[in-house]
């Protein structure tokens, strides 16, 4: 959106950009003001996806009829939040026609599947949890941007135990996990891998995780867990008097705790500053059920 663009014509899908103008001058500016912005925030193009020259001269590709009703169909389940609408949900299994799911399950079995169709997969197939979990390795490791997705796919799988192993083997050999990724990992294990047998293993390889940052592990530490010597490792960052958001997040994770354990603790969390006893005091008065 930078006013420095001149070409007529900027489109992007993600992160594909297309630029068109019949000045060749304003195509090479951009270009290079593009490449500038893109290095101020870190990122950089890639060359061997970047390509120069007359519309004419590029090949353009077409989409099959049924990819475009399963894209079109996507739109439909997924809102601006990037959840099915709650509308769709109870119905979604019944949306989908026997050569949809039959070109999805075809996509599951490319071994270089892009993360494109990778999304669809995980917002559209969740009647076939078995064969998405056999690809669950390959979406942990190549796409950390569908995070949020395997999160809402993850919601729709029965088999915990088989989800439990494979989170727990990616935080284990996965070196390159990003704070996103960490962060959705954590929110799947408190929704829905608390009766598992690695849920302990799960909730500490996050938290000691190599790439663990504060907010990774602020999410765990508020989830209201007393097992596992969580509450023990809540106290720590309450105990010492910083108003931080392990602090905070400690705080939030103490609301599951007995009144008078939890109260007192809190108490002197409160102390530490203004934001520390506002936090405080909100999670004394949070009702029960929470």
């Amino acid at each position: 959106n930078s006013i420095k663009i001149q070409s007529e014509l900027l489109l992007r899908f993600m992160d594909d950009f297309y630029l068109f103008s019949d000045n060749e001058k304003k195509i090479n500016s951009d270009f290079i003001i593009i490449q500038k912005i893109l290095g101020e925030k870190g990122l950089s193009l890639n060359s061997a996806k970047t390509l120069y020259g007359n519309l004419s001269n590029q090949e353009v590709q077409t989409i099959d009829d049924i990819k475009v009703g399963l894209l079109q169909l996507r739109r439909q389940i997924i809102d601006v939040s990037g959840f099915p609408s709650e509308d769709l949900e109870e119905d979604e299994d019944e949306l989908l026609t026997d050569d949809q799911i039959e070109y999805l399950l075809d996509l599951l079995k490319e071994p270089d599947i892009d993360e494109s169709n990778a999304e669809l997969v995980l917002v559209l197939l969740h009647d076939n949890e078995n064969e998405v979990l056999e690809k669950m390795d390959t979406f942990l490791k190549n796409f950390p941007s569908l995070s949020r997705n395997i999160y809402n796919f993850c919601r729709d799988v029965s088999d915990v135990d088989t989800l439990s192993d494979l989170l727990l083997q990616f935080l284990k050999n996965g070196t390159n996990a990003t704070e996103d990724q960490l962060f959705w990992i954590a929110k799947i294990s408190e929704d829905l891998l608390s009766k598992t047998p690695k849920y302990a293993d799960i909730l500490s390889s996050l938290y000691d995780h190599p790439n663990a940052t504060v907010i990774s592990r602020a999410k765990v530490i508020e989830i209201p867990e007393n097992r596992f010597g969580m509450g023990e490792l809540r106290r720590e960052h309450l105990r010492v008097g910083k108003s931080d958001w392990l602090a905070w997040a400690s705080a939030v994770g103490c609301r599951s705790e007995t009144p008078i354990s939890r109260n007192h603790t809190l108490s002197y969390f409160s102390k530490a500053s203004p934001m520390n006893k506002l936090v405080a005091d909100c999670v004394k008065n949070l009702p029960e059920r929470y």
